[in-house]
């Protein structure tokens, strides 16, 4: 929020406190200054004239003479071409010499052969306004000529960029940061002027507020302001143009201006409807009919920006007949704005609910002033002083416009409903702060001055009443923060705790340690960890080549999402495949990327229980803490590890290349014992959809899968928009179970001899079909290997010496011991026994 130090100092006095010291103190108040900008004054030679005489320009039709009066000894002539310059109007002038606030410097110069001594400037020239203008800006009669308009008007400003915690809505005005500044140093605020005529007659409004369909009060007090006499046409002062364009609002005429003002001052959002487009109420024709509530299935809603909304249920609407015209809390309808034509309004001060206009704003993906202080939370008890002050402005700057009471709705829910009670225990104020000395009555004063009212008090207990601009303090440790917030956390003292970690015996979890060795050997590998966006849209699972028979498609969604991604993965692969096509679009290629995240399921699903993937959606082991297999309706979360490499290795396929990382990140943990399992010719519902049919595999341990790998699939190449020529890849582990065997494998790991090794050669012939990863599983099963360390495949043979529908494959046997040089003998009798097993308990002949 960008707070003027000058409008500031009408609400309290802070003359004693230099910028660095209000920006310090606001920061230490919770209210973060972010940056402060200072505004120098006018160049002291940019002065007041006033205009004695006008006359044509000799060589130029639009273009006039102006003698100025600028109380010197004589009016000087200035060539001007705004059109509403006047005789007797006064006006700044920029004399030679002077510099303009855009870093112009004026010099004396002739236009169309004419001698200039100045400039009469307009406002944007002034750096008043960001519109251009297209008149000089006129000066009120009380301006006194000759005078510098730095003394008459100052621009030297001083604004401090603040950001509001979500919890602080209460500070999102002057009058609610002037507040918490007066309990911080103890004096009194000012509140502004107020005045709203009792004789004056009801606004011609019937309002109806509708609940909920849960009964959910949506709109706990509407009030429905009308004002007549006052022309669309009509601008805003200069100085509320001011504040509202250093505040970051556009002005746009004297009502909108106002709206906006009493939203910066009170927090208060209000909205003005041009009466002229709202229609009638069906029973009191000469009264507007204004309705609040659940918008209709099929309703519509052009806003003010432009655009068109489709609505449902869900979207709380202002509707006048059977037409919405403002989206609640969020933004008007272009259907009833002001205009220059506009001469009668109905202003609308309205208390909406937080929720609902939260769920509006992000569905629509609208945020504006109204609704950031809406989702927040505003001031309900304290509305009636907004629109008073509000009707004040409006007889202030326009004392011909005829102001209406208002007509109100649930106005009286905050006088019935008493204010919330919170008890506080000083001495556990005294623990939590460690402030040993603090007294009740210090509590009790802070308390007091933050509009917390003592209700009751036993001892060191104490019972506050909560103001209702406050509704972020519910709890005692709320009020304890408070305190310590006001006396000034920097006056906390601070000590070190007492510990003796040897006593303390904590261990952290192995999970932790395997976690950051798993990022450090992919990083190692010149792979980037992300933390992506979990939720998916449909669009995202339609272009992973996702359906809902798939083990992939998700079991939950969120009922009310920000947007349309609002699924729970049960895999990864589609948020990296969106950061993929998010970097190639913009010219990042060759990234390698992974994310250790979670996967979602609803645990075992009958319609894909039959499914060769089915074994994703199984209960993890090891470290795990999810629900097992016995609570099939519970949700089951998994840790996952996913890659995505966009290129692979120049002369290597796709697959080649992410199975080499895969490969390089279990030989870091001496897991050499994985197997992959070609998908080639598997129907489809047993493939993995993304990935491409001849170029993935599934991977095992121990007949136990644990992870798939392999190259894109090409349609979903070409949803995501990547080009097919250029691979990627992706693989995707189970973290719990990759951890698992990890752990499991730790006994079979020796460490490397320092005596030479021994070598054999075994062939071994076996039937076609048989895939040399069960031969290997099974030479490396034999249960009295002592020596025996490595099996390695280095030939396959087909032929007559085989026989038909047979084939040989012939492994590189290693014999190893840490003891001392093996002796043939004691290799010959273990290679002996291992050919007998094989043969015997496989059937593995001997070639």
């Amino acid at each position: 929020m960008l707070v003027m130090r000058s409008w500031l100092e009408e609400y309290i006095e802070l003359d004693d406190l230099s910028n660095p010291e209000l920006a310090e103190l606001l920061t230490g108040l919770g209210l973060e200054v972010e940056a402060v900008e200072h505004l120098p004054p006018f160049d002291p030679k940019i002065v007041v004239g006033k205009v004695m005489g006008l006359s044509p320009h000799p060589g130029a039709d639009k273009l006039r003479l102006a003698e100025v009066d600028v109380a010197g000894t004589q009016p000087i002539e200035i060539v001007c071409g705004a059109t509403n310059l006047a005789v007797g109007m006064k006006v700044a002038v920029a004399l030679v010499g002077s510099k303009l606030p855009g870093g112009q410097k004026m010099k004396s110069s002739k236009i169309r052969g004419v001698l200039s001594a100045g400039m009469i400037l307009s406002a944007d020239e002034l750096g008043l306004t960001d519109d251009r203008q297209d008149g000089i800006w006129p000066l009120s009669g009380d301006f006194s000529v000759g005078a510098s308009l730095e003394s008459q008007y100052p621009r030297q400003e001083t604004i401090f960029d603040i950001a509001i915690t979500p919890n602080r809505g209460d500070c999102l005005s002057y009058i609610g940061i002037a507040r918490d500044l007066g309990a911080k140093l103890t004096r009194a605020y000012t509140k502004p002027k107020k005045h709203l005529s009792d004789e004056a007659d009801k606004a011609a409004v019937c309002v109806t507020v509708v609940d909920g369909a849960d009964g959910e009060a949506l709109c706990s007090q509407y009030h429905a302001l009308q004002v007549r006499g006052l022309s669309g046409k009509q601008p805003s002062p200069f100085w509320l143009q001011r504040r509202l364009s250093l505040s970051g609002i556009r002005p746009k005429s004297l009502v909108v201006d106002l709206t906006n003002y009493i939203l910066l001052e009170w927090g208060q959002p209000a909205h003005a409807f041009d009466a002229r487009h709202l229609s009638r109420h069906s029973e009191a024709l000469d009264h507007y009919d204004i309705r609040v509530g659940q918008a209709a299935e099929h309703d519509s809603l052009t806003t003010l920006d432009g655009t068109e909304l489709k609505l449902t249920p869900s979207d709380l609407v202002i509707s006048s007949g059977s037409k919405p015209v403002a989206l609640a809390g969020v933004m008007g309808g272009k259907d009833s704005e002001v205009s220059e034509l506009s001469s009668e309004y109905i202003i609308e001060f309205a208390d909406f609910c937080s929720l609902s206009v939260r769920r509006s704003a992000r569905r629509h993906r609208l945020h504006t002033e109204s609704s950031h202080r809406y989702e927040r939370g505003i001031d309900g008890t304290s509305m009636d002083l907004a629109v008073k002050r509000f009707a004040s402005l409006v007889h202030e700057l326009c004392p011909e416009a005829i102001i209406s009471a208002p007509v109100s709705s649930g106005a009286n829910h905050y006088n019935e409903v008493k204010l919330d009670q919170v008890a506080l225990r000083v001495d556990r104020a005294r623990k939590l702060l460690g402030l040993h000395q603090l007294t009740a009555e210090q509590c009790i004063d802070i308390l007091d001055a933050l509009e917390c009212g003592l209700v009751d008090r036993l001892g060191s207990r104490l019972v506050v009443s909560i103001p209702g601009h406050r509704a972020d303090l519910q709890r005692e440790v709320d009020l304890i923060e408070e305190i310590g917030r006001m006396i000034g956390y920097d006056s906390i003292p601070s000590s070190l705790p007492h510990l003796q970690p040897q006593k303390l015996g904590a261990k952290e979890h192995p999970a932790v340690d395997f976690h950051a060795k798993v990022t450090t050997t992919l990083a190692s590998l010149g792979l980037a960890e992300v933390i992506l966006y979990p939720f998916l849209s449909s669009a995202d699972l339609e272009k992973s080549r996702l359906t809902s028979g798939s083990v992939f498609w998700p079991d939950f969604a969120l009922r009310n999402p920000l947007g349309e991604a609002r699924y729970l993965p049960v895999t990864q692969v589609c948020s990296l495949l969106k950061a993929t096509s998010h970097n190639r679009h913009r010219f990042i290629k060759n990234t390698r990327i992974f994310q250790m995240g979670r996967g979602y399921c609803h645990g075992e699903r009958a319609d894909i229980e039959t499914q060769a993937m089915a074994w994703w959606l199984g209960e993890v082991r090891g470290s795990r803490s999810y629900i097992g297999r016995k609570n099939k309706n519970k949700a089951r979360e998994s840790s996952l590890l996913t890659m995505a490499v966009d290129g692979g290795n120049a002369g290597e396929s796709g697959f080649m290349t992410i199975k080499k990382l895969v490969e390089s990140l279990l030989g870091v943990f001496g897991l050499s014992g994985a197997h992959y399992h070609s998908l080639a010719g598997k129907e489809e519902k047993d493939r993995v959809p993304f990935l491409h049919p001849r170029q993935s595999a599934l991977i095992s341990h121990g007949g136990e899968y644990f992870g798939y790998l392999g190259e894109l699939h090409p349609e979903v190449c070409q949803l995501w928009d990547l080009e097919a020529a250029e691979p990627i890849m992706i693989a995707e582990l189970k973290v719990e179970l990759l951890a698992d065997f990890v752990q499991s494998y730790q006994g079979s790991i020796h460490p490397p001899s320092k005596y030479p090794p021994c070598l054999r050669d075994l062939a071994l012939v076996v039937n076609e079909d048989t895939q040399h990863e069960t031969v290997k599983r099974a030479i490396m099963s034999y249960p009295r290997k002592k020596f025996f360390r490595e099996a390695r495949l280095f030939d396959v043979y087909r032929g007559s010496q085989v026989g038909p529908s047979k084939k040989s494959f012939a492994f590189n046997l290693t014999f190893s011991s840490s003891k001392g040089t093996l002796k043939d003998h004691q290799v010959d009798r273990e290679f002996d026994g291992l050919r007998d097993y094989l043969e015997k308990e496989h059937g593995f002949s001997r070639r």
